[in-house]
């Protein structure tokens, strides 16, 4: 006496994403199509990483600096006013005529210190300033030769048959997104189905199944796992007698796998002898 159930083939698949915005400008693989490792599958324009974005950091730096530069150059001016009046010729001749003058000269040279420090100080601002302002320019310039819009290739990681393709040329897409679906050259291809825990016990002690194909060709299947229908893995001896357990098998010959891949997501019959 035979039981019969209907299952599902599930085949192992990888999808691939792309690492950058932009838009498709080839696609080169299709459903069914079989690839070696370092194949391309599609090609990416990645237009939105072409517009190099400007650092603002930069026009300011040399706003600052000119700002910077200009009020240095009117410290200098006064400092050499105030030198020019600590000069010993113009002091003998402002001193016939006001001798009040030499109250002033401790203030004038207390002026020409202080700015002497202003002075030290802008100039070092304005290094520190230059110096930022130089490496920014670097990087910047160094962002420009490494961003050239070069095409982003997608490419497949190993041998497989391609599954799914959801890219379209001149399709903008995110990064991210899911474009191509691989199965794996040797990717798992199982038959899941559902079967009452004591019919399960009766055809279990032969420990084959037959999967009987859309085509019609048979092929025989051993189980690999059993979960209960509340999705937690048990062991036989701990099911009770009214459940339904959810049987994963797999092909007994690993060249039956490729028959079983071809009918990915689609319905067989599984059956066994009780």
């Amino acid at each position: 006496m035979y039981i019969e159930q209907v299952g599902i083939i599930d085949v192992h698949k990888f999808n691939l994403t792309t690492e950058v915005p932009g838009k498709i400008s080839q696609v080169t693989a299709f459903k069914g199509q079989n690839v070696n490792v370092g194949d391309i599958l599609l090609i990416i324009d990645p237009v939105e990483n072409c517009a190099i974005k400007e650092d603002t950091r930069i026009e300011k730096l040399k706003f600052d600096i000119q700002k910077n530069q200009a009020e240095l150059s009117k410290l200098r001016q006064v400092k050499v006013l105030l030198q020019k009046t600590l000069n010993e010729e113009s002091l003998v001749r402002a001193l016939e005529i006001n001798r009040a003058l030499l109250k002033e000269i401790p203030k004038i040279k207390q002026d020409i210190y202080r700015i002497n420090l202003d002075v030290e100080l802008k100039e070092e601002n304005i290094a520190i300033q230059v110096t930022r302002l130089n490496l920014l320019i670097e990087k910047q310039q160094q962002s420009e030769q490494d961003n050239r819009c070069e095409p982003y290739q997608l490419i497949s990681p190993y041998p497989a048959r391609v599954a799914k393709v959801d890219a379209v040329v001149h399709e903008y897409i995110n990064a991210g997104k899911i474009l191509i679906s691989l199965i794996p050259e040797y990717a798992p291809v199982q038959v899941v189905f559902t079967l009452e825990f004591e019919l399960f016990k009766s055809v279990s002690e032969n420990g084959q199944f037959t999967v009987v194909l859309p085509n019609g060709s048979e092929s025989k299947a051993k189980v690999v796992d059993i979960n209960s229908t509340i999705g937690t893995q048990t062991k036989l001896t701990q099911v009770p007698s009214s459940s339904a357990m959810q049987v994963i098998i797999e092909p007994v010959l690993a060249e039956d796998s490729d028959l079983w891949q071809q009918y990915d997501r689609m319905a067989v019959k599984v059956r066994a002898r009780k």
